[in-house]
């Protein structure tokens, strides 16, 4: 399966890929090879809970940096001023948040080289964007990938490291205490508890109650994984698909922008950098009354919005950072790939009939 593989190396980046149950268990793999303990590890305020919960699994500290205030991406001068303010960073983790390409990576990269930090680029929801100047192949210590639901390639699970060293996987599976099961277990467990926190107006002022609970979630995004042949199947199958894929986001994300009245004031256009493949439609709307009105007649027409991600400092004791705070206010996504033509149309409709007026009216 591994030389079938070679033929979409490409996607990957490096030159050795292990199949391992989540981009999360990517992650664990990696820092256990390493052998590193209670160092801190770099990643931004509005990263997926599942990463600080894993750099805990591994007996290590997440640190939190902020985040440039238009993309939601990571900033170089945000991971520059939190590297020359703290010591025992080992590693910097590096999403590329929405499939949107980091605009500032290869200032990241030599910020992080001149502090010997390793870089490790989070691709969870960006396969298929393109390394446009060379800086992942050549700087990356790993790179994170995901095949999870509702990602670029949809398997349900499973995901991908990829380096340029080789790893016995057999080394690490003593670590790996849950099997898939147990990982969906205590996933449905803890979106019980913050899914009603995510969606109410007090997210801010209740996301700490979280923290209570992290040395029980810390494992839960690690688990064992042996892909079998129908897994492969499908799997080839989206990366034949995955061009095509691509061309459909982006034809689709140009419609949208092309229907939207972005002259009324009430919304910005979200920008993706060449090379990006993005993963939903971003929109950043103004006014925060608007948006709850706007999310709020969204969710009654069923569309699939949402607005990932807010920052999730809280459940590990930290201070939310200002421009994380910031964007979270204004970002609202739409699974463009999930919705039918006529959702798509629908979710044109309603921001249209919004202007920057609305809240007076």
């Amino acid at each position: 399966m591994l030389q079938q593989m070679a033929q979409y190396q490409e996607f990957f980046f490096k030159k050795h890929i292990y199949f391992v149950g989540s981009a999360s268990t990517a992650l664990f793999i990696f820092i256990k090879h390493k052998k590193i303990k209670h160092k801190k590890i770099l990643c931004p305020s509005n990263i997926c809970y599942s990463i600080p919960y894993t750099i805990l699994a591994s007996n290590n500290i997440p640190l939190f940096y902020d985040i440039d205030p238009i993309s939601g991406n990571p900033d170089y001068k945000h991971i520059k001023k939190i590297i020359n303010n703290n010591d025992n960073i080992f590693v910097a983790i590096i999403p590329h948040m929405y499939g949107n390409t980091v605009a500032t990576r290869k200032e990241i990269g030599h910020i992080c080289r001149r502090n010997s930090i390793k870089i490790i680029d989070d691709c969870a929801a960006a396969i298929g964007m393109q390394d446009i100047n060379g800086h992942i192949k050549s700087e990356s210590d790993a790179v994170l990938f995901s095949f999870a639901t509702n990602k670029h390639i949809d398997l349900g699970k499973g995901g991908i490291l990829a380096v340029d060293e080789k790893i016995d996987l057999n080394l690490y599976d003593k670590y790996i205490k849950n099997d898939f099961s147990m990982h969906r277990t205590k996933v449905e467990m803890l979106d019980r508890m913050y899914k009603p926190i995510f969606y109410s107006k007090y997210y801010l002022n209740l996301i700490k109650n979280l923290d209570s609970f992290n040395n029980y979630f810390q494992d839960t995004f690690v688990y064992k994984f042996q892909p079998d042949e129908l897994y492969f199947k499908k799997l080839f199958q989206q990366l034949n698909e995955l061009k095509a894929n691509i061309q459909y986001r982006q034809e689709t994300i140009n419609y949208i922008n092309n229907h939207l009245d972005y002259k009324k004031g009430h919304i910005e256009k979200y920008l993706f950098n060449k090379g990006s493949n993005p993963w939903r439609f971003n929109i950043l709307i103004i006014n925060k009354k608007i948006r709850a009105l706007l999310i709020k007649k969204m969710l009654t027409n069923a569309l699939p919005v949402s607005i990932w991600y807010p920052p999730i400092d809280p459940i590990y004791g930290c201070k939310i950072p200002k421009n994380s705070k910031k964007f979270s206010k204004k970002i609202l996504n739409f699974d463009f790939i999930n919705a039918s033509k006529k959702q798509i149309d629908i979710f044109i409709d309603i921001i249209n009939s919004f202007d920057k007026d609305e809240k007076r009216k």
